[in-house]
């Protein structure tokens, strides 16, 4: 089994308890440990900057969670899943990161309250924080996603997105595995987001594009593993914007996972994750598994967009543009 131990964080809002679902379905099919983590942010007091350290949990308060907590796992039916309740008293982000790394955590499962406008998963949300800043594996679960009862995994089909960046490869990987334990369908893909409009097909810019999109079947046909006894793995790639792609082909196929790869910490890295994950994440019906590296993979994507520029004003590509399959972009 590839995962062990799991940490869920909760509040006990309906976006955690959705996510509390995953979480012990996740351990009974994985065999895992299951740690419950609920943390108590006090506001300071009027005047204040900040809380004042060391104070314990009440013995009021954490028995009031452990009873409610021990209820959930009554009405599932999760006797056969070992849990352990924790309570930390401090900032949400940074005691579930401590909780994360104390427990040896290989997965961590957090909720995503799915309010309306900016404020949905907003940059700067606990759960984006999160899956920004976790070393682990992060199963993010909007409120609203449902949780299919099945007989063993939780997962019939697994979407996982590529820009065949060292993260997305990563991710791919971990789908791999995940799918195969699961006995799932995995689709592969990639978007091309052309920069020139749908207006702009004709000589050399129309050549490249189908140079880009050529590149990029190649490309996803070496990621997909070896046909196995399970379902054949899929191959797709498709065009607009990479957000939007991944939300139709996600609907169209009716997955119920997606592994998506994150980057590193730097300010473009958290740009690029709030302008795609984010989208996924809010616009779905479909929880949303993040595997970061700390590495950094933007340059290619730059570079692509400065190859294509290039191309369609007649000027020469750099020797290994023509041969790079990181010309497609996620």
């Amino acid at each position: 089994m590839m995962i062990k131990n799991i940490l869920c964080a909760v509040d006990r809002s309906p976006s955690s308890l959705q996510a509390f679902g995953y979480a012990i379905a996740l351990a009974r099919w994985q065999k895992a440990r299951l740690s419950l983590l609920e943390v108590i942010e006090e506001a300071p007091p009027r005047g204040v900057t900040r809380a004042p350290k060391g104070d314990s949990v009440p013995t009021e308060t954490r028995t009031t969670l452990e009873r409610d907590l021990k209820r959930v796992l009554t009405a599932r039916r999760a006797s056969d899943v070992k849990v352990e309740i924790f309570m930390r008293k401090g900032k949400v982000v940074q005691e579930i990161l401590a909780q994360a790394k104390a427990s040896r955590s290989d997965l961590l499962v957090i909720g995503s309250h799915g309010r309306g406008g900016v404020q949905r998963l907003a940059l700067g949300s606990v759960a984006e924080k999160v899956l920004r800043l976790a070393t682990c594996p992060v199963l993010t679960v909007r409120s609203g996603v449902r949780l299919a009862r099945r007989s063993r995994s939780p997962f019939e089909t697994i979407l996982c997105p590529t820009d065949f960046s060292v993260a997305a490869n990563k991710a791919v990987a971990y789908a791999t595995r995940l799918a195969r334990e699961a006995d799932a369908k995995l689709i592969v893909m990639s978007a091309v987001e052309w920069p020139f409009g749908e207006d702009v097909m004709y000589g050399a810019v129309a050549d490249l594009r189908k140079s880009i999109e050529s590149n990029a079947s190649d490309a996803l046909a070496h990621l997909l593993p070896r046909p196995g006894n399970g379902p054949r793995p899929q191959a797709i790639v498709a065009s607009g914007k990479a957000s939007a792609a991944i939300v139709k082909a996600a609907r169209a196929r009716s997955v119920d996972l997606i592994v998506m790869g994150v980057s590193g910490r730097g300010a473009l890295d958290v740009a690029l994750l709030g302008s795609t994950t984010h989208h996924v994440i809010r616009e779905g019906s479909w929880p949303v598994l993040t595997v970061r590296t700390g590495e950094r993979h933007s340059r290619a994507r730059l570079e692509w967009i400065t190859d294509a520029r290039a191309m369609s004003a007649g000027q020469p590509l750099r020797p290994e543009a023509a041969r790079d399959p990181r010309r497609v972009g996620t």
